[in-house]
């Protein structure tokens, strides 16, 4: 028998935009869906069981809510858009490519790949605070009302940090999980799975 705290979820990348397809650095910036990014969720969506959530919790701009709503059309959930799981906010690195931010902010840029909770993005959000409103929000998602099988889009950065806690993985390898072409995996999530910071995890082997 499952315990009753438990809740039954799948973390899901939102789908890509046109700044992700062409290498460009997206956090905060608002954009749509890209062709690409339709059709990998479209065809993630086909493959779900239509009983697969019963909820969709998502970023609030454009590409997380069009994903959600993709998901949402395959399995007949809700979906409930929280303005605390929108992505992080890259400030005067916002938009510009690897190469441009490599030229520019090298050593800050390199440190954040390294470690992203040890450099805050200039003008932009630091990972500590980042972290705090994306596992407080989903925290009080899952703590309210039966435990209903339930899905979080999140954008590639929000997404990699929730995968770090839930993988019990030390921020070192967040750039690891950037990177690689899940799109989807499923937990048990329980409220105390996200009560400890992943940052205290920076130095773990």
């Amino acid at each position: 028998m499952s315990r009753t705290d438990e809740t039954s979820s799948l973390i899901i990348r939102s789908g890509a935009t046109e700044w992700n397809d062409v290498g460009r650095l997206q956090g905060a910036t608002d954009l749509p869906l890209s062709d690409s990014g339709r059709e990998a969720i479209s065809s993630l969506a086909e493959s779900l069981p239509e009983d697969a959530v019963a909820v969709v919790l998502t970023a609030p701009d454009e590409a997380s809510v069009a994903t959600g709503e993709i998901l949402a059309r395959r399995t007949g959930a809700k979906v409930k858009a929280l303005d605390d799981l929108r992505e992080i906010d890259f400030g005067l690195w916002e938009g510009l490519p690897e190469d441009t931010l490599l030229e520019r902010y090298a050593k800050s840029y390199k440190q954040w790949q390294d470690d992203p909770g040890s450099v805050t993005p200039p003008d932009g959000e630091s990972i500590e605070h980042l972290e705090a409103r994306l596992f407080r929000s989903i925290r009080r998602a899952i703590e309210k009302g039966p435990r209903r099988p339930v899905a979080v889009v999140l954008r590639p950065h929000c997404n990699a940090l929730m995968r770090c806690r839930l993988q019990g993985r030390p921020l070192s390898e967040f750039r690891s999980l950037l990177e690689d072409s899940e799109l989807v995996e499923e937990h048990t999530l329980t409220p105390g799975d996200l009560d400890r910071p992943a940052t205290v995890a920076r130095a773990t082997s």
